[in-house]
């Protein structure tokens, strides 16, 4: 009878538990922080545990230590799901563009700006002035400690952000002055809702104008050797860096193994460049193969825009396997690849 009692119990305990966990909190806020430019929107949630409901989804709030948050990290914010923020659906805007040339550092933007922050790679600054739409003009930076009054940013979010965008100490260039998009439909409703967009863009580069700056991007993805007998067996895409000539020539004998005599490798300086290998995978006959279409980058991840080839429909192609792929140089910035890959238009 004890033994039914404490099983009985225990049931209790976990219908209350399970109750408990569903149960939406009493009062809960919702900072909105769109990231144009780099593609990013959180939803950062402050008050007390409990769950609400997003698109039908639950998504579970609760308070943690920032040691279990994962994710970029509020001070006193709730945990969603385990992470610091919740990552929202984003679009990608560019308004604002930041170049340098013999004359320093000069600004672009296609919507005004009420304020400008600036990281030299040490620390924060601002500009020295409020920026019109359209306008291309030279600013001068202000020293300042954090990106305080970066929209409706609280002082510790404006702290957390700036952490979170200077971590590869690159030069940073963020703007304020767009209305923020459409809150999210949150159930039940938060007690209030604070929407910042900021227009962000990460590293500076040395050119005559914003146009020749956007085409160094483009410009320091080169690409090295392209062929359609590498040793890759797979029949998935798969994308390889190499950052060492350790790494490049064992990549080197897997694209070239085939060829008969073996090719020598390529000559690459691994203290400015990267090269990046993307396998097409196996495929039946000949006739396959991938083109570079454009490329672009976000902070120190490039972005690979690739057009896959492949033979006419009803055209005689020699049965033999192919394991087609793509070599290109990077930048040695580059930490991560993201490859995008397009069909030819008909």
């Amino acid at each position: 009878m004890a033994v039914m009692k404490r099983l009985l119990l225990l049931s209790v305990l976990g219908v209350t538990a399970a109750a408990q966990s569903v149960t939406a909190p009493r009062s809960y806020r919702v900072s909105d922080i769109t990231l144009y430019g780099i593609d990013e929107r959180h939803a950062v949630f402050y008050g007390d545990a409990g769950t609400i409901k997003l698109g039908g989804n639950a998504l579970n709030l609760t308070k943690a230590s920032s040691s279990s948050a994962k994710g970029l990290q509020f001070p006193d914010a709730l945990r969603v799901m385990g992470a610091g923020s919740l990552a929202l659906p984003s679009q990608n805007l560019t308004a604002l563009t930041v170049f340098r040339n013999s004359g320093g550092l000069r600004l672009i933007t296609r919507v005004p700006m009420t304020s400008v922050y600036y990281f030299d790679g040490k620390r924060w600054n601002t500009m020295s002035r409020t920026i019109a739409e359209l306008e291309n003009v030279k600013v001068t930076p202000i020293p300042r400690n954090s990106m305080f009054g970066a929209g409706l940013l609280t002082n510790p979010e404006a702290i957390a952000l700036g952490n979170y965008l200077t971590v590869s100490k690159q030069e940073v260039v963020v703007g304020t002055g767009l209305s923020a998009p459409n809150p999210s439909p949150f159930t039940p409703a938060p007690q209030s809702y604070r929407s910042t967009a900021l227009f962000v863009q990460i590293g500076i580069r040395n050119a005559t104008d914003a146009s020749a700056a956007a085409a160094q991007v483009a410009a320091s993805v080169q690409v090295l050797q392209s062929g359609a007998q590498s040793l890759y067996e797979a029949t998935t895409l798969d994308t390889r860096l190499s950052s060492s000539v350790t790494e490049f020539s064992a990549i080197w004998q897997l694209a070239a193994g085939t060829q008969i005599p073996a090719p020598t490798a390529p000559t690459v300086d691994f203290t400015k460049q990267k090269v990046v290998t993307v396998f097409m995978g196996q495929r039946p006959t000949g006739g396959y193969g991938l083109r570079l279409v454009s490329s672009s980058q976000r902070r120190d991840t490039l972005r690979l825009l690739l057009e896959s080839s492949a033979p006419p429909a009803g055209g005689v192609q020699a049965q033999v396997i192919t394991s087609p792929y793509l070599m290109m140089t990077v930048d040695a910035g580059v930490k991560s690849v993201e490859v995008e890959v397009i069909k030819p238009k008909p």
